[in-house]
This record gives C-alpha cells, sequence and structure tokens, in this order.
C-alpha cells in the first residue's frame, strides 16, 4: 500500500499502512560535514514499535522570496547512506511502490511532522531534497514530471537538485495556509 502522510499534531501518521513519525532530534552536524547544518535524526514506529530510523543533513538557509524573509530548512536525503535506509524501510514494510514513489511518499511525511508549528514572524519552510545523479546511479527511474528544479529561487549549495516534498508555513498573521 503506497504511504500517505499527513500531519498529525507534532508527528506525521499514515493510518493505512499504521505508520507514525515523530518530531525528529535535531543536532548540530558533526565533522567532517559543514558545522553549520544540522543532522536530523528521526524514528518511524508502526504502533508502539519503532521499525526504523532514519538520519540525515540538512542546511538551515535565511533567503528573500517574494520580497519576504523567508527561513528554509533542507532534510538532504540524496546520500548513499541515507538512501540505504529508506529502501531497507521499504523492504521491511514489504512496500509494492516504485522506489521513487516510496521516497517521495517517506520524505512528504519526514517535512508533514512540521506542519503544525507555531507560526513565527517570518515564513518557513521545510525542504526534502534529493540528487537525481544518485538515483540514477541506483536505477532508480525518475518520473519526468518529478525532474523540477528543488528550488530555483534558493541557493541549496549544492545539496541537491531535485524536491521530493515541502511544507510552507507561513509567517505570523498572514492569514494563509501551509501548503
Amino acid at each position: 500500500m503506497p504511504l500517505n502522510f499527513e500531519p498529525h499534531l507534532d508527528s506525521a501518521v499514515d493510518n493505512s499502512n499504521g505508520l507514525w513519525i515523530p518530531q525528529p532530534q535535531m543536532v548540530p552536524a558533526s565533522p567532517p560535514e559543514d558545522p553549520s547544518h544540522n543532522e536530523y535524526r528521526y524514528a518511524i514506529y508502526r504502533g508502539e514499535e519503532r521499525i526504523a530510523g532514519i538520519g540525515c543533513f540538512g542546511a538551515d538557509l535565511q533567503v528573500r522570496s517574494a520580497g519576504q524573509r523567508e527561513r528554509v530548512f533542507t532534510l538532504d536525503l540524496g546520500r548513499d547512506w541515507v538512501l540505504d535506509a529508506v529502501l531497507e524501510l521499504k523492504r521491511t514494510l514489504n512496500s509494492d511502490e516504485s522506489d521513487f514513489e516510496f521516497l517521495r511518499g517517506l520524505a512528504k511525511g519526514l517535512v508533514s511532522v512540521f506542519e503544525n508549528r507555531s507560526r513565527v514572524a517570518y515564513d518557513l519552510r521545510y525542504m526534502a531534497i534529493t540528487r537525481t545523479a544518485l538515483l540514477m546511479e541506483r536505477g532508480i527511474a525518475v518520473p519526468a514530471g518529478a525532474a523540477a528544479s528543488a528550488s530555483p529561487d534558493i541557493d541549496l549549495q549544492g545539496a541537491g537538485d531535485l524536491l521530493l516534498a515541502q511544507v510552507r508555513i507561513p509567517a505570523r498573521g498572514s492569514g494563509e495556509e501551509g501548503a
């Protein structure tokens, strides 16, 4: 059954598969990783049983988008060891989804945990990104419609070129809902 995570409080829940992902533990990245990056440590549960853990690095960027200040957090899923962990989870779940669709479904869950964050004085965006080249090296087909740039308006500092999922949280008082 396809992954279908939805935000719920400070977590993401996939009721059809009985899965949930709480907020990750976030710590500063250790060398040799860029010290300005964060490490996100996710636990994935089926019911009350922890069935997997996935870690990834990510940047915390301050940008101006459409004239507004925006803070962008990236989750870099474009590393060999991250992709290995994702595919191991796919095997654990006996998923019949394509590798790409499973990766995209999980990426949605990883960013959805942040969707209900309190609004602040500036826009927030959480983006799960990967590298098309890595997927192609692994024989994972990228659908033609998915080959869009991660974000033409943001310099992702080489972190990836393919947007898998994102959540936007508008600034307090903007009157908009998360995308």
